[in-house]
């Protein structure tokens, strides 16, 4: 029998779970198949591909999704046009190396489907993300997204609850597949000569969604009752927003010799035998590698009671302990009754996870089941039918395309660009004065400000908090309409209600300073400063103090 020839599409950049989930997939099925991989640019999994001998192909692609509260009709639209000039670039791909099969890996990008449909291949959609649930998250076009995956060879959920969410939302039956995972890289031996320790690890996204609010404020509870040698390790790469305040929180609160953030780290297994406990907070978790991981890594598991944590740790503290999710005080609970467990309870957890973990999370298992997907949806899959649907794509393609030369998408294509832009150009105007010895304070005491308003508190506002913190201003509140992290560092405002007295408010929102300054004055009498005036003005005078 021909081996098949299999496009996987990798839409992450950065080594996630997600891209995890891959490689080992990658080094199990290159066994059975030919492998050509698609990233969408250069980034640590083609570290991998070599390793591994696989073929990969750089395509720039988008993916479909991002905050509910910022979709539109124009970024649907856009995007639509930028996934269709993609997937032409991989039609030729497809051509070239004679793929029989598409595997999407997540689902957060059309560029794969629409490619298999143009060239007239199956493609199967591996869903590992619970997107709506999860991330506060929607897809650009549910309507495109229902249709795609309605068209797919067959679509593979990671999970009981990813399946039983997508027969909801979409009312399509998937295959409920489990992860593979190498186990001998991530087994470790349990038995008599175990010890316990107050050591707790949290990998993952730092990230709002990741429930590192809940460890943190939980492990801080602790402490107040006595427990000072508890210790938590926050590892993985973050959302540097929230990690500003998860951090400032810790420092502040006198945290700094229990909690620890440390950078990424994609073998954790060094720090697995250095901690008794993981923790996973997730909101949503789809399934949770990280779970997994510690299972068989012989670390007692503690999640949130929700989605694929839930499925996986079990009811009855079967395979682990549930906590009631945004609840630190309750997971601060259930914390302290582990810590407090015996050795043949905390034992008996142990072995029960890893067994489990080992049986329903072997990649050698899960690959000869997706080798036997991969020829169904081949020998099932029906061109004529297909081909029909390619020629609405393409016409809408065309639609589309016509719009594309109209204001509105020029406008909306520069955008995110120009922000960049304008971000880097004052960033170094204000980095060249630091190098001077000159400060925002000299701008304002020379003013005779002593009290200051943050607005926007995205990361060029935390870095105008950072400078002023500890100087003789005082920074009364902040105003931010979308992130509201900063309120467990420090006052926030509602921008719309009243707004308590201070000497001035400064806007650090760049790319629409003029607009909020000249909003901002119509509600307050207070002198409202741009941080590109404060700048300028230290720029041409001299203001050290």
């Amino acid at each position: 029998m021909k081996r098949l020839n299999v496009m996987y599409i990798c839409n992450d950049l950065g080594i996630g779970g997600a891209t995890l989930s891959l490689i080992d997939t990658l080094e199990q099925m290159r066994g059975y198949v030919n492998c050509i991989v698609v990233i969408r640019q250069q980034y640590d999994i083609i570290y991998h591909l070599e390793k591994l001998n696989i073929q990969y192909y750089i395509v720039p692609f988008e993916c479909d999704y991002g905050l509910k509260e910022n979709n539109s009709l124009e970024k649907m639209e856009l995007n639509f046009i930028e996934d269709y000039d993609s997937a032409k670039h991989l039609v030729e791909i497809i051509h070239n190396e004679k793929i029989d099969l598409i595997h999407i890996n997540s689902s957060v990008s059309n560029v794969g489907a629409i490619a298999g449909l143009m060239a007239g291949i199956p493609y199967i959609w591996h869903i590992r993300e619970l997107i709506h649930g999860h991330f506060n998250c929607c897809y650009y076009n549910e309507d495109l997204k229902r249709e795609l995956f309605n068209k797919a060879a067959r679509i593979i959920s990671i999970s009981d609850c990813v399946k039983k969410k997508v027969l909801e939302t979409y009312k399509i039956e998937s295959i409920r597949m489990y992860n593979g995972l190498d186990i001998d890289k991530y087994e470790n031996v349990i038995d008599d000569k175990n010890t316990y320790n107050r050591n707790f690890l949290m990998a993952g996204i730092i990230s709002e969604e990741k429930g590192q609010w809940d460890a943190i404020r939980a492990v801080e509870f602790l402490i107040k009752k006595g427990y000072t040698d508890i210790k938590l390790y926050i590892i993985g790469n973050a959302n540097e927003v929230f990690k500003w305040s998860v951090e400032k929180y810790v420092k502040r609160h006198d945290l700094n010799n229990n909690i620890y953030f440390i950078s990424f780290k994609e073998d954790l297994m060094l720090f697995r035998k250095k901690v008794s406990y993981s923790i996973t907070g997730s909101k949503m978790e789809a399934l949770g590698r990280s779970t997994i991981e510690a299972m068989l890594a012989g670390n007692i598991v503690i999640g949130a009671d929700t989605g694929g944590t839930k499925e996986l740790i079990g009811l009855e503290e079967k395979r682990g302990y549930l906590y009631e999710q945004g609840n630190y005080e309750n997971l601060a609970l259930v914390l302290e009754k582990v810590i407090n467990e015996s050795d043949a309870i905390k034992k008996r957890i142990q072995k029960s996870a890893q067994i489990y973990s080992i049986k329903e999370f072997d990649s050698v298992k899960y690959c000869k089941e997706l080798y036997q997907v991969y020829l169904d949806a081949v020998a099932n899959y029906q061109y004529n039918t297909e081909m029909s649907y390619a020629k609405q794509l393409t016409s809408r393609y065309e639609f589309f395309d016509k719009k594309k030369k109209s204001k509105w998408i020029n406008n909306s294509n520069l955008l995110q660009t120009s922000k960049v832009q304008l971000a880097y150009y004052w960033i170094m105007k204000w980095l060249k004065l630091k190098q001077k010895g000159i400060s925002l304070s000299d701008y304002l005491q020379k003013e005779n400000i002593h009290s200051i308003a943050i607005y926007g508190m995205a990361q060029i506002g935390c870095l105008v908090f950072d400078e002023l913190e500890n100087t003789t201003v005082k920074i009364e509140y902040v105003m931010d309409r979308n992130d509201q992290n900063a309120m467990k560092i420090i006052k926030m405002i509602n921008p719309e209600g009243e707004l308590p007295k201070v000497d001035a408010i400064i806007v650090t929102v760049l790319s629409q300073e003029k607009q909020l300054i000249d909003w901002l004055k119509g509600k307050c009498s207070y002198k409202i400063c741009g941080l590109t005036e404060i700048i300028k003005q230290l720029e041409e005078e001299d203001y050290i103090i």
